[in-house]
């Protein structure tokens, strides 16, 4: 046999190889196959871990999203009372429905007069959500409407 630089043989250091604790992987011998079991556990819980996370945070996400449009429908149905009560400040004898988009926002608007009272009913479509207002407008001292009464309606 040859004898190598730090003047061993080959064969002595194969030995030392094969008995060498370091060829051990948490106390797994890494020729039976047990370390590659392992490494692909470790692999599969951490992509588990991974997609159970993604999961999560894209229905975090649609919850978001729907509060989001649901506050948006609420502020336009409370402007459409608004935007009636200058309707109204422009032409005091308009009754009927109008309706107009804004921002993906279908607000109707619908006002009945009766007597000195307005009843002004407001409602904002976005997708599924509805949100609903219902308001009296009454002509104020100074000749200008107001907004008498106002109360949320569900239909």
């Amino acid at each position: 046999m040859a004898n190598l630089s730090d003047g061993s043989t080959g064969g002595e250091n194969r030995l030392l190889a094969k008995n060498c604790s370091c060829k051990k992987f948490f106390g797994l011998n890494r020729e039976s196959g047990n370390v590659s079991l392992l490494v692909l556990l470790v692999t599969f819980s951490l992509s588990w871990i991974g997609v159970q996370t993604f999961i999560l945070i894209s229905s975090q996400e649609r919850v978001v999203v729907y509060e989001a449009q649901k506050v948006k429908t609420a502020y336009m149905a409370d402007s459409g009372l608004e935007y009636a009560k200058a309707v109204f400040a422009r032409d005091p004898s308009w009754q009927g429905t109008l309706q107009y988009d804004s921002g993906g926002v279908v607000v109707e608007i619908e006002g009945i007069r009766a007597n000195d009272v307005t009843q002004i009913t407001s409602r904002a479509t976005m997708e599924k959500i509805k949100q609903c207002r219902y308001g009296e407008l009454v002509l104020g001292e100074d000749g200008k409407f107001e907004l008498a009464g106002y109360r949320y309606c569900y239909d």
